[in-house]
């Protein structure tokens, strides 16, 4: 009887099953671009680009109550737009660098951002949540886990040192308040 039970888990009836799954549905700036453009970009894991983006409610820092339900609706956008059912598919959301500093009122202010966002997804019945620093991830997109991202957005620039999938933070990460926006009006 052991023996049929073994012959049932064979590599491939168990990976097979899971190379079926589509993966995880990423979702670039889902903290809301609270130091950027006004929409956020999303995907399947499997892809390279984006399929798809979405206007969010808080754009250029524009933080309007009530939080939840506005974020659930974004949620909820999302997955319409994925065409999935949001109790079958896990997230991984990115936190933008300005995100993540070490000061005491900036852990709390993620804390918090995090706990909304957490809340809304699991109260979607999401299967799991994971979020991630967009430095990290750009590496990671780039098939690397040690490098310099620069990170040139709308608002603000970021120079965000990175050794063995970690931020370095006793190095330096620096966030300089010129972006795009400023460069372009400049070269001009």
């Amino acid at each position: 009887m052991l023996s049929n039970s073994v012959s049932d888990l064979s590599f491939m009836s168990i990976y097979g099953q899971r190379a079926q799954v589509p993966g995880a549905i990423i979702i670039d700036d889902a903290y809301f671009s609270l130091c950027g453009s006004g929409y956020c970009k999303f995907c399947w894991s499997k892809y390279s680009a984006p399929s798809g983006r979405s206007a969010t409610f808080l754009e250029f820092g524009n933080i309007e109550s009530p939080m939840y339900s506005r974020l659930r609706h974004s949620f909820s956008t999302i997955y319409t737009r994925m065409q999935v059912k949001t109790s079958t598919q896990p997230i991984i959301v990115s936190i933008p660098i300005c995100h993540y500093d070490d000061t005491e009122s900036d852990k709390a202010a993620r804390t918090q951002l995090k706990d909304a966002i957490h809340s809304a997804l699991f109260d979607m019945n999401v299967p799991a949540v994971c979020a991630v620093n967009q430095a990290i991830l750009a590496l990671f997109a780039a098939k690397k886990v040690s490098g310099i991202v620069v990170n040139i957005g709308f608002h603000q620039t970021s120079i965000v040192p990175i050794l063995h999938g970690k931020i370095m933070h006793q190095v330096g990460v620096e966030v300089v308040r010129i972006g795009a926006l400023k460069l372009t009006g400049f070269l001009k």
